[in-house]
């Protein structure tokens, strides 16, 4: 029965012991012990995330030189003194103002799984195992395995699809050349557009023009937010303010401007007359 207990373990790359790094301490006269020492203080601090300390009821208690040869019983205090400096030096660890030392890279030597996910990954091998062998044309359900998927292609074959309505008169494709617009600026300027944001770019289309979508996703990008959440923020404000063209954008950013003797880095109008001279044909 899993008891959501977490088990951790230290994984290393094939290419760990032929490391520069491993080379260099290997060199060093008991460089043996300097590589074994610092995959013991890996195991040290497994639950710990690298930080080489003990707590004793509220308080943490990081580790000295002593503390570790304590823990560590196979090596004198000497080498890991000077085990520590060459860590150091390699950039392997770093102290911090209270004396803690934390492993720089120790959350690519560790793993971690509770019981309950060991659980279910051995359920899932199983159910894999069981499954028929599939030939060259099979089209059995590879979901489990097939994870990783392009997401370039993805989004394109989402927006491709998802700017189509049927023609209610003869049946035939017709294209929604606005909405297509508008998703290739939010992609152009943010990033790809989250399918998930469909119903509220429809449901925006159905209260304001596309060109006042548009100036969201323009205004977004002028601030450096990139993300759909911020653009619907400004629709969301718009609405609100009972705004509805881009004249009472304009207007809007007008009325907001400092008060005279105080100069912004760059005030609204002027990253809005940019805007508006794409959306207007370079007339403002």
């Amino acid at each position: 029965m899993a008891t959501g207990k977490r088990y951790y373990w230290i994984k290393l790359k094939d290419s760990f012991m032929n490391s520069e790094v491993v080379d260099f301490l290997m060199s060093q006269p008991n460089g043996a012990s300097y590589v074994v020492l610092y995959q013991m203080l890996c195991l040290k601090s497994i639950n710990t995330g690298g930080r080489l300390t003990c707590q004793i009821g509220d308080i943490i208690i990081p580790f000295d030189i002593e503390k570790i040869q304590r823990d560590c019983k196979w090596f004198s205090l000497d080498t890991v003194r000077v085990a520590l400096g060459l860590y150091k030096q390699l950039g392997l660890i770093y102290e911090e103002q209270d004396g803690t030392l934390v492993l720089v890279n120790h959350a690519e030597m560790v793993g971690s799984e509770t019981d309950y996910s060991a659980q279910k990954r051995l359920q899932r091998e199983n159910r894999r195992r069981q499954l028929p062998m599939q030939t060259g044309d099979s089209t059995a359900d590879n979901s489990v395995d097939n994870v990783h998927t392009d997401i370039r292609d993805k989004r394109t074959d989402i927006r491709d699809k998802e700017i189509r309505d049927k023609d209610k008169d003869n049946g035939s494709p017709a294209v929604d050349a606005g909405l297509a617009e508008i998703i290739r600026s939010f992609e152009d300027n943010l990033g790809g557009f989250p399918p998930a944001a469909r119903e509220d770019l429809l449901g925006w289309r159905e209260i304001f023009t596309d060109d006042l979508i548009l100036l969201a996703i323009k205004k977004a990008a002028l601030a450096g937010v990139r993300k759909w959440s911020y653009v619907n923020g400004i629709l969301k404000v718009w609405k609100n303010e009972g705004v509805r063209t881009l004249g009472d954008v304009q207007s809007r950013d007008e009325r907001r401007k400092p008060p005279a003797g105080q100069q912004p880095k760059r005030s609204a109008a002027e990253d809005y007359n940019e805007i508006f001279g794409e959306l207007l044909g370079g007339s403002t």
